[in-house]
């Protein structure tokens, strides 16, 4: 009977573990949580930190935040796919200051996920000690920190865990809170939209379902509960998903990614070194410089997860915990999907990635979330099987062998100038280990337990936790430095800024749908009293031009319904570029470029080809994509001094500070009516980034003419040469349904919660022999001897 508390863990070890899941996120965010800095690097810098400060400011004025015209000349925020405004870390806007409300928004999720893997770890049958590493391993491990700068990733990967909990629970006794837990895990994930790592959790379950074929009674209520959870989780996500798909629609993702696209960062074999010695393809990640292109063919040279570290000593765990069948199983779960995240580096790729969904996912890199979560459930039951010395010296011995190995191959691959942070790299995790075997015979049963527990949660946290902070190497302080920073990053995508002396003039914007959003940054941190622009200017187009830069971007052009033939390349993105001063205070973040002025347009006729960049005076229409190609082939280059159009700038309200209150009036607050004169030297393409483009009507001189989609949810009006008055229009469609969505949202959470609380005692049941999803018994070697 003894065998029973490796199930069902106490209040007081649930609270131990969160404590040291708490201590641990301190220790990975100190900088962040304790300090005047904040995240920028990738995704965040792009993407999230200006679409989360333009929440926050809806937030902390006190409005429900579904409609923004600060995005695409008016976006319904509630649909917005990386703004989710129902998700729960919404409240930190109303408790903190942005900074920290920011950081607590990424930073919560790993002590969320570790505990979500611990109450895992307990069900499947791991001892209170075995567990903690579980959560460490999973929650703090090279996977979750690597996705800390991807959001949707991050959040997602996070309430795994416990729907696969509340369905282990679910599978011997039914019990509300369970279903509701399961469910509501299910809807987070939507809520702050992962849908390939929802996917993932489904085919999961399905997975650990098809256990029990044989067994037609269980088999079948594991598929009913399955399918309910999910149609639950679809229903109370509802006002977050059906504006997304609504949204999405819209958007070049509804067509299905190419194979090169797909398969652009995928997990290369030669990283499953990486599992048991971190960084050693270097310090990091400098993997092109140093490997022969052979290894990459088209696929990205920079990792889309910086490192995917699971530790020597969580390894050896997993190769001492495959003494079952039951643990066979998940390890061969594991294995698929760490041979899936491989991509076109498989045979079977190209069949793999035609199933009716997972063609419109992309990155298979991704995939290793499940080899992650299953490898750290493993771990914990090697934790209780490690008193064969023999096996356990068998394992290490191999395992560190093979990472001496990797040691040499790494040194001979790189220059001596990384060979120190590599030594540092090998020596860590050997001492430990050798630390572990000196004091095997000191202590005995739980005591050794201990020990190597700790030895885990330090080789991850040593080698882990500088993931946050090393890419690219160091925080930036907030704000002014996260401008400087955006600067920077769209250095090298032609993305630059016009100084008149040391004063900042005006500020084009990259033509990219988030491109208001990073014109907030820079309004926020370089302009603070200059109002925000609505327009763009009108481009002039002609002539080709090679730049020798890599091509960072992807596919941006939206496969619209009747767009002008210019438009329907796969490869086209609108631009304005201007190189800075020296003197300006930026110009020292800047990379070098063509000393010109550059107005115009980017063309790539494949993906792996560099873009080619044109100028022309006057704007041209084929009837085929081949007809353009051989126009550009043949046009000569040419450079003629450009002239910005760019009018004055449309002053929007400001809305006076309040205490944070529901206004209900400004829920869906719409701007649908805006003007301008403009002035066009030349045909030309006046580009704006405004969603639901076949909604919106334009007005040249009172006249209707129209939108053209192009640029993923951008749009372009082709303008005659001359002075026109241009108008736009838009009706507010999403006024009553933003109310109603919300408030079924609302109502239905709070119906949920208040469930759970009333049954708040059911979710930690009392050990009985019915209940344990894997029965424990003197004969069963799932659990440990005494």
């Amino acid at each position: 009977m003894q065998q029973k508390k490796f199930l069902h863990p106490t209040t007081t070890q649930i609270l131990t573990a969160t404590l040291i899941y708490i201590g641990l996120m301190l220790y990975y965010f100190r900088n962040l949580l304790f300090g005047n800095h904040t995240l920028f690097w990738r995704d965040i810098l792009t993407i999230s930190y200006p679409l989360e400060k333009i929440l926050s400011h809806y937030i902390q004025n006190g409005n429900v935040p579904l409609w923004s015209n600060q995005l695409d000349f008016g976006t319904p925020l509630v649909a917005y796919p990386l703004i989710s405004i129902y998700y729960p870390t919404r409240i930190f806007y109303l408790l903190f200051k942005f900074p920290l409300a920011f950081t607590l928004h990424y930073a919560i999720h790993f002590p969320l996920a570790a505990l979500g893997t611990y109450l895992c770890a307990r069900t499947w049958g791991s001892s209170h000690l075995a567990a903690i590493v579980a959560g460490a391993a999973y929650g703090y491990g090279g996977f979750l920190t690597s996705s800390h700068s991807i959001s949707n990733v991050l959040m997602s990967a996070s309430w795994l865990p416990y729907t696969i909990y509340a369905f282990l629970q679910l599978e011997k006794n039914w019990k509300y809170p369970y279903f509701f837990v399961g469910s509501s895990a299910l809807a987070f994930q939507l809520l702050h939209p992962g849908a390939q790592n929802f996917l993932l959790t489904l085919i999961l379950l399905a997975t650990l379902t098809l256990r029990k074929i044989q067994h037609k009674p269980t088999f079948f209520r594991l598929n009913l509960i399955l399918i309910t959870m999910t149609a639950t989780a679809l229903l109370l996500s509802s006002a977050q998903t059906l504006p997304t798909w609504h949204y999405t629609q819209n958007s070049s993702r509804m067509f299905p990614f190419s194979t090169q696209t797909q398969n652009y960062y995928t997990y290369h074999p030669i990283r499953l070194g990486e599992l048991i010695f971190a960084q050693f393809l270097g310090k990091g990640f400098p993997k092109s410089k140093y490997l022969p292109a052979k290894y990459w063919k088209n696929f990205s040279t920079v990792p889309f997860f910086p490192t995917l570290y699971l530790g020597i000593t969580t390894t050896a765990l997993v190769l001492l915990s495959l003494k079952t069948k039951k643990n066979q199983f998940l390890a061969t779960i594991a294995l698929v999907f760490l041979l899936i995240s491989m991509g076109n580096h498989l045979p079977l790729s190209q069949w793999i990635y035609q199933l009716p969904l997972l063609k419109y996912f992309r990155y298979p890199e991704k995939f290793m979330i499940l080899p992650f979560f299953l490898f750290s459930i493993l771990a914990a039951q090697g934790l209780d099987r490690i008193n064969s010395k023999k096996l356990v010296s068998l394992i290490l011995g191999l395992l560190l062998l093979a990472l001496s190995t990797l040691a040499i191959f790494s040194l001979s691959l790189y220059p001596k100038t990384v060979h120190l942070s590599l030594l540092l790299t090998w020596l860590i995790p050997t001492s430990l280990l050798l630390l572990f075997f000196l004091f095997w015979h000191q202590y005995r049963g739980k005591k050794r337990r201990i020990l190597l527990s700790i030895l885990v949660i330090t080789d991850l946290s040593i080698h882990c936790a500088p993931t946050i902070y090393n890419a690219p190497s160091k925080l930036v302080q907030y704000p002014s430095a996260v401008a400087k920073q955006l600067h920077k990053y769209h250095a090298t995508r032609s993305f630059h800024f016009p100084y008149k002396g040391e004063k900042l003039k005006s500020i084009p914007i990259d033509y990219h749908p988030f491109s208001f959003a990073y014109y907030y940054i820079f309004r926020e941190a370089l302009l603070p009293n200059q109002p925000l622009l609505y327009k763009l200017p009108a481009l002039p187009l002609s002539g080709p031009m090679q730049y020798q830069r890599p091509y960072l971007w992807r596919k941006t052009l939206q496969h619209a319904r009747n767009p002008i033939p210019l438009l329907q390349t796969t490869g086209i993105r609108f631009f304005f570029t201007k190189l800075l001063p020296p003197s300006s205070p930026l110009a020292k973040h800047s990379l070098p470029l063509h000393r010109w002025d550059l107005l115009g347009f980017e063309l790539r006729t494949l993906p792996s080809t560099l873009p080619t960049y044109f100028l022309t005076t006057q704007a041209k229409t084929f009837p085929s994509r081949e007809k353009l190609i051989q126009f550009l082939q043949k046009s000569n280059p040419h450079f003629p001094k450009p002239t910005a159009l760019l009018e004055k700038p449309l002053q929007l309200p400001k809305l006076p500070p309040s205490p944070p209150k529901i206004q209900w009036k400004l829920l869906s607050s719409t701007n649908t009516h805006i003007e301008w004169e403009i002035q066009s030297p030349s045909t030309a393409l006046f580009v704006a980034l405004f969603s639901y483009a076949e909604d919106w009507k334009a007005y040249l001189n009172n006249q209707e003419i129209p939108i053209y989609p192009a640029n993923l949810i951008g749009s372009a009006i082709l303008l005659p040469k001359g002075h026109h008055h241009l108008t736009l229009e838009y009706p507010a469609t999403w006024e009553n349904i933003g109310r109603i969505l919300s408030l079924l949202t609302i109502l239905t959470l709070l119906t949920i919660y208040a469930i759970l609380l009333l049954q708040k005692s059911t979710l930690l049941p009392t050990p009985h022999p019915s209940e344990e999803p894997f029965p424990s018994s003197p004969n069963n070697p799932d659990f440990p001897p005494k």
